[in-house]
């Protein structure tokens, strides 16, 4: 049996904390998260991190297996993967193989019609860091004293807010239709997995394409949130929860402090610091 091209490491070469709470509101937790470390068969014996999000969606705790499912499926396809020659392709391939078994399962289990996830992915070789996304989970970036979303809403909001049109301006996120979604996992038609990095760095660097990837800089945070953060979190909460305080507990303090702001849905971080070139 061929030794597989990437192998699991025993502890991830960047920190990673990650917390999950139903909320105070839901009585299921809907949200899954995924952290799995790798060292690749390569010259370089490259140090691999694969983290995610998902949301889930539907009636009779469909959701939380969407959102299982889709969990599943990507640590699959990356762990199988036979090269990481083209990470973005290899992030869409996942994403769509975990669209695939969603719908198939749906349609296995009538009980289980209309579920779906949004999912939020970081694929971080060495030190250069891929995204895939589909949803309102999110990533943002902190890097020095700035923060920056890196992913787009995939939501009846944001192509409101995107179209900059005058007559939207006193639209806000509760607005019934606000988080009606557009892409997502579970999806019968087929799916645009976006693989966008959002503007600049905020050092003010110019981003790379997904295809190239970001350097990541010692000390960057990467926060992987559902929409249980993010709906009740300004940035600047964001960032003030991921700074100046134990690293272990960043993670759990973004979900506490979503849950003192209301807590009215599931609420999920994974978050992980950069560390210097070894």
């Amino acid at each position: 049996m061929p030794t597989p091209y990437l192998e699991p490491a025993q502890q991830s070469h960047f920190p990673v904390i990650a917390f999950s709470h139903k909320g105070l509101i839901r009585p299921n937790n809907e949200d899954s998260y995924l952290i799995s470390a790798f060292q690749a068969a390569d010259a370089q014996r490259s140090n691999v991190l694969l983290a995610a999000v998902a949301d889930g969606v539907g009636g009779h705790k469909a959701g939380e297996i969407a959102s299982r499912i889709a969990m599943d499926t990507i640590h699959a396809v990356i762990a199988e993967c036979a090269n990481l020659d083209d990470p973005a392709s290899l992030l869409v391939q996942a994403f769509q193989a975990a669209n695939q078994h969603i719908v198939q399962q749906a349609q296995t289990h009538g009980e289980w019609n209309g579920m779906g996830s949004t999912c939020v992915c970081v694929l971080i070789i060495n030190q250069r860091l891929y995204i895939a996304n589909l949803g309102d989970s999110r990533l943002y970036l902190i890097r020095e004293k700035d923060i920056l979303q890196l992913t787009y809403d995939h939501t009846w909001m944001a192509e409101v807010l995107a179209s900059e049109m005058p007559d939207w301006s006193t639209v806000d996120r509760r607005h019934p239709l606000a988080h009606v979604l557009n892409r997502y996992l579970g999806s019968s038609e087929p799916i645009q997995v976006d693989l966008r990095m959002r503007g600049a760095t905020p050092a003010g660097e110019k981003q790379g394409t997904s295809q190239l990837g970001l350097e990541l800089k010692a000390g960057d945070i990467l926060a992987l949130t559902s929409d249980g953060i993010s709906d009740l979190l300004t940035d600047t909460e964001i960032k003030a929860s991921l700074t100046g305080r134990r690293r272990e507990r960043w993670a759990r303090r973004l979900v506490y402090c979503a849950l003192k702001n209301g807590g009215h849905d599931n609420a999920t971080a994974v978050v992980i610091q950069a560390a210097g070139v070894a």
